[in-house]
């Protein structure tokens, strides 16, 4: 992981720093390292308190280097910081909730997605968040199918709008 944080570093490319897992294996100076390469973390909230105890880094510290700071909370949203201050999302409802496993890693598809498509960074956070709460739906960690016509009704109802998905 580290190692690809730093080659991408050095090659130009941009880096989404999502240490995960992993956040309680990596020292101090390896979180610093990878911060200082990152376009944007990403973390939950128990990874952030992780992270900020261990660097001693709060937001404002890691927007020095990185363009954002998106620390997802589950049911309560997502607080995204950027250089312009923080902007606190509100999480989409699911109709149930049955197992939060995968959330997060559907929150981060679409994260990805909308930062392919080069969207604002709230609607990338917004599409998250409303993929985030199909997957808590279900048993299990992925979808089987995705209805795009049901993400953009639920973006719609939770936000009053939806950017365009294709």
């Amino acid at each position: 992981m580290l190692e690809a944080a730093q080659w991408c570093g050095k090659a130009g490319l941009a880096l989404l720093f999502d240490p995960a897992q992993q956040i309680i294996a990596l020292s101090p100076d390896e979180l610093h390292s990878a911060i200082a390469v990152s376009k944007g973390v990403i973390c939950n909230e128990y990874e952030w308190s992780v992270l900020s105890q261990r660097t001693g880094m709060q937001a404002e510290d890691i927007l020095r280097t990185a363009e954002f700071l998106i620390v997802t909370q589950g049911d309560k949203g997502v607080a995204l910081y950027t250089k312009r201050g923080m902007e606190e999302i509100k999480a989409c409802t699911a109709d149930q909730v049955i197992n939060p496993t995968g959330a997060g890693d559907a929150f981060r598809a679409g994260l990805l997605f909308g930062l392919e498509k080069n969207w604002d960074l709230a609607d990338c956070c917004r599409l998250g968040a409303a993929m985030g709460s199909f997957v808590v739906e279900i048993e299990g960690t992925l979808l089987e199918d995705l209805d795009l016509d049901r993400v953009i009704q639920r973006m719609e109802q939770t936000y009053g709008k939806a950017p365009r998905l294709l």
